[in-house]
């Protein structure tokens, strides 16, 4: 689908004003760091040539290569840390049991004995190598180096911490921390990385970046702060510094062959880099916020899960990088506002630990929120859903009529629409006046159930080997290659219903809808029902579904997960966009896989369901825009999301629901920008997928106004 003419002309703009930006901020912001680096450098390598001759077992690796020095990172400015690479871990083993989070320890190989290794004097009675007996040891050395070196007039050792900090000319701080790199390892609490159904980064950057290994470091770790454990003065901590560099580096590696057979190999890198050099002037400029809430290393890591959300190569062209950020904004607003950021190869690692909690003037804001939220529940919400189930009373009235009529000439579509205390089965509220009804057929069972990923969202139904199409009840139905053809039994099924409508009591205020192979009928000029057939999968769990739950997060409960999964999911007869435009012979005996039920189920406990309430009101009455790019069903899939974000059930009280919108707020605003969003149980299925960009466009516009509005004031919700 093309791109309206007006958003073309507003992204030149845009790129041309982050050229200009990149031009006049970025590149002299990295003129001064470059030209502070040396300064810098040069009085560091002097200190580390002081302490190598007290203790030559700190040799100083800080050299320069093409103008890079290796084991340096800029935090800001004016702050940087040097990385100090130590000899011989070799006699230690790794050892990462998940106890500390983002920590891990070096303990004495079987077999060793204390006086083989480098570090005798540092190993503990346990056999642990100890991170603060080296630091502590090696502050001691760096003090009596300040003042000994060339420079002991501008540099000065910073007291009251454990870690070793230098001062350099009262304008620059250093931070210089021993540790050991850990090539062609890679540490248990990384190994989900990368999650098998994201196509970002490519296997073969994937290998570079496993071979690259990581740091250990012998630096304080907030996360083990105040936690009672013995382990917590030996522990290292662990550092993906050149794993995450080398990951922004590359992008895809192309492979074109020439006409003699020769095989070429071309890496295309996008602008990644670019754009964390943008993210951190405007860090930089905008965010050095009192308690530094917010560091270049969490933009890093937001940088490198928006590089999951968008694997193509060609949405890190230049044009996109407004897009990027604007992603990568979106997701720190969400952080700051549940005040936590995943680590990116450790989730479970929160990098906002030890920032400054939430002061009394927040609290009495959260607390007038909730009021008003609870005003808004009992006012809009809740009268929303008088009026739905009046309406769902009625429309059932007429379709139970229609489908009485349908089975009287064709006993095989068996209404299976009932009413169990007050709720039916099958039946889906898509808004206000559109509602779907399943029914649910029989005698699946002589048909495999066949889920290859070659049709997004769908999978098709094969006769069993040795079955004959006669022992189907669908017979008539089945292809000459043996698949239940779904847009058949639709065919028939919709002739049915057109027939139905005429002969039914209701005939004078139900129609079928022309021009759709869909099954859709219109009652009282007001309401809209589509009927699907469907066939329920019980205790089964589609292929392309098989990566949920990710194994890193604790949500949903493995008990809660076995529920859902017999629970199974559902076949229905309807028309799939994703397939739409595919050259696929199967395309029309596809059937597309449905997780209502799975869905639904996931959704009890805590104020979910009441959470999703309150979406689908704002949504009915102030997203209900043309072309409909923002339906329930978008919401209820970011709601699943943001419960993976938030898996505990604290998070999940009355008092965090606002919180909780405006999560899902900044995930939909995100999705719009960028075009996207992907079925929660089948990611690779877009479900924005046939709506138009403008209306896309317009619609993120209409969200960022509504969720600006929630952010900013807490009385919003006496408008909305």
């Amino acid at each position: 689908m093309l791109v309206p003419a007006d958003m073309l002309a507003a992204q030149s703009k845009m790129l041309y004003q982050i050229n200009k930006y990149y031009g006049e901020r970025v590149q002299t912001r990295m003129g001064t760091v470059a030209k502070t680096i040396r300064e810098v450098c040069k009085v560091v390598q002097d200190v580390l040539k002081e302490v190598e001759v007290q203790e030559p077992r700190f040799i100083s690796s800080l050299t320069e290569c093409n103008g890079r020095y290796e084991g340096l990172e800029v935090i800001s400015p004016n702050e940087f840390e040097v990385v100090l690479y130590l000899n011989q871990m070799g006699v230690f083993n790794f050892v990462d049991d998940g106890t500390l989070p983002g920590c891990a320890v070096l303990k004495l190989s079987d077999g060793r004995k204390r006086s083989m290794s480098l570090w005798v004097e540092f190993i503990t009675a346990s056999g642990y190598l100890s991170a603060r007996k080296i630091r502590s040891r090696f502050q001691t050395l760096v003090a009596q180096a300040c003042d000994k070196c060339s420079y002991r007039d501008s540099v000065k050792m910073i007291a009251d911490t454990t870690e070793v900090k230098l001062r350099i000319r009262e304008r620059f701080i250093v931070q210089i921390t021993p540790a050991f790199k850990c090539s062609g390892v890679w540490p248990r609490s990384a190994a989900h990385w990368p999650i098998p159904h994201i196509p970002w980064p490519h296997p073969n950057l994937v290998a570079e970046v496993k071979t690259e290994g990581f740091d250990l470091l012998s630096k304080e770790c907030v996360a083990v702060q105040g936690k009672q454990s013995a382990m917590e003065g030996d522990a290292w901590v662990l550092s993906f510094l050149e794993a995450e560099n080398r990951l922004l580096q590359g992008g895809n590696i192309n492979i074109f062959a020439t006409k003699d057979d020769t095989l070429i190999y071309y890496v295309s890198i996008g602008c990644r880099r670019r754009c964390l050099s943008i993210l951190k002037t405007l860090r930089d400029r905008h965010l050095d916020l009192p308690g530094n809430p917010v560091t270049s290393y969490h933009l890093k890591t937001l940088l490198l899960y928006e590089c999951e959300k968008h694997p193509r190569e060609c949405e890190w062209d230049e044009q996109c990088i407004g897009d990027r950020i604007n992603g990568i904004f979106l997701q720190l607003i969400s952080c700051l506002q549940c005040r936590r950021c995943p680590h990116y190869f450790l989730p479970n690692l929160d990098l906002f630990k030890g920032k400054s909690p939430m002061p009394p003037d927040m609290l009495q804001a959260q607390s007038k929120m909730v009021y008003q939220l609870n005003k808004y529940y009992t006012e809009k919400v809740q009268t929303r859903k008088v009026q739905i189930t009046k309406t769902i009373q009625e429309v059932c009235r007429v379709v139970q009529d229609v489908l009485k009529e349908v089975e009287v000439q064709e006993p095989r579509f068996i209404s299976s629409l009932t009413d169990y205390n007050g709720r039916y089965e099958g039946l889906e509220v898509i808004s206000p006046v559109e509602f779907e009804v399943v029914i649910y057929l029989n005698q699946m069972g002589v048909l495999n159930f066949v889920d290859d990923g070659t049709l997004p969202g769908c999978a098709v139904l094969k006769l069993s080997d040795g079955r004959k199409r006669s022992m189907s009840l669908w017979v008539e139905f089945i292809t000459a290659s043996g698949y239940l053809s779904a847009r058949k039994m639709r065919s028939r099924f919709q002739t049915l219903v057109a027939q139905a409508c005429d002969k039914c009591s209701y005939r004078d205020s139900v129609k079928m809808i022309a021009d759709t192979t869909e099954v859709k009928l219109r009652i009282r000029e007001r309401f809209i029902v589509q009927i699907t057939p469907a066939f329920k999968c019980a205790g089964l769990w589609p292929r392309s579904a098989a990566h949920w739950p990710l194994p890193q997060i604790p949500w949903p409960h493995p008990n809660h997960v076995v529920e859902v999964k017999t629970e199974g999911f559902d076949l229905l007869s309807k028309e799939c966009i994703a397939l739409q435009g595919k050259q696929s012979a199967m395309e029309g005996d596809a059937w597309v896989l449905s997780f209502i039920e799975a869905e639904n189920r996931l959704l009890q406990g805590g104020c979910r369901r009441r959470c999703l309430s309150i979406l689908k009101t704002l949504r009915d009455r102030h997203l209900d825009l043309p072309g409909n790019p923002v339906t329930s069903y978008h919401m209820k899939s970011l709601l699943l999301y943001e419960c993976e974000k938030h898996p505990r059930e604290t998070e999940w009280e009355e008092s965090c629901i606002a919180d909780r919108i405006n999560g899902i707020f900044l995930q939909l605003i995100s999705c719009l920008q960028c075009k996207r969003c992907p079925h929660y149980f089948l990611p690779n299925l877009d479900l924005f997928k046939g709506k138009s960009p403008s209306a896309l466009e317009n619609a993120s516009k209409q969200v960022w106004r509504l969720t600006r509005e929630m952010l900013t004031n807490s009385r919003c919700f006496e408008k909305l």
